[in-house]
């Protein structure tokens, strides 16, 4: 059950990091929206592909019952996410002197890991 999670999981990061993508380059390239907005867009486009590809796909079974707590969780995982990328990044530009592409990518891999974590048992613990 946990593998098959872990694959679901990152079977919807990509999925939701197309849909990123694509709304991306639908709102700047044929519509002409201002980058930055149609990244702030394209990426609550993608927090909502997210949100219901692990409420109903990947934790489907222990994430029974729609909740206004489960989607304010949620909101806070994003955010706990993003600042950690932020943090990840610094961590090696500042304090390890590392490229910034080492950061980034350390920040790929140890992200996802904590969001599944939060996700699992927070977000969509039995519990929430």
């Amino acid at each position: 059950m946990l593998v098959g999670e872990i694959v679901r999981f990152g079977v919807i990061g990509v999925a939701a990091t197309l849909a990123h993508l694509a709304v991306f380059a639908l709102m700047f390239d044929v519509i002409g929206l201002y980058a930055p907005l149609a990244n702030g867009l394209s990426a609550v486009f993608a927090s909502v592909v997210s949100y219901f590809g692990q409420r109903y796909w990947v934790f489907g079974a222990r994430a029974a019952g729609a909740s206004r707590a489960r989607i304010l969780r949620f909101a806070v995982s994003l955010g706990i996410a993003a600042i950690s990328h932020a943090a990840i990044l610094w961590a090696a530009l500042h304090l390890f002197g590392l490229d910034p592409y080492v950061g980034a990518v350390l920040a790929i891999f140890i992200v996802p890991a904590m969001s599944f974590a939060i996700n699992r048992f927070w977000v969509f613990g039995a519990a929430a």
